[in-house]
């Protein structure tokens, strides 16, 4: 009797376990992407501050301000 009751809160014990896991991932899973797109959102923004502006005419004659990489990265 008592090798069955063990059996049986093992058996629970580790279905609960999976569950858990299974949760845990899913939740890591979803706060990794939105991490990777807070991260990218940043980092666009503050490459575009950091990088000197330089205004260019269009075939309109429109001025345009264009992100110059120019000296930047290099």
């Amino acid at each position: 009797m008592r090798e069955e009751i063990i059996s049986t809160v093992m058996e629970c014990l580790d279905r609960r376990w999976g569950q858990w896991v299974s949760q845990y991932t899913e939740e890591m899973n979803c706060l990794g992407k939105k991490l990777e797109k807070l991260t990218s959102r940043m980092i666009n923004g503050v490459i575009d501050t950091l990088l000197p502006q330089k205004h260019i005419k269009t075939s309109l004659g429109i001025e345009e301000k264009q992100a110059s990489s120019a000296g930047f990265l290099s």
